[in-house]
């Protein structure tokens, strides 16, 4: 039995999660790394221009 209404929410959240999970995974994962710790050298070096 088909109910008279039904909330499409949950629906509409899927198809958007969806893509952005998929872009994530194609783009995000490549372009936003962690940035490498500098070396003690290079820490100093910035330190004395501060």
């Amino acid at each position: 039995m088909i109910p008279e209404s039904f909330n499409y929410a949950g629906v509409t959240l899927a198809i958007a999660l969806v893509p952005a999970w998929l872009t994530w995974i194609a783009r995000g994962r490549r372009d936003c790394q962690l940035t490498t710790h500098a070396s003690t050298a290079q820490q100093g070096g910035l330190e004395e221009d501060v």
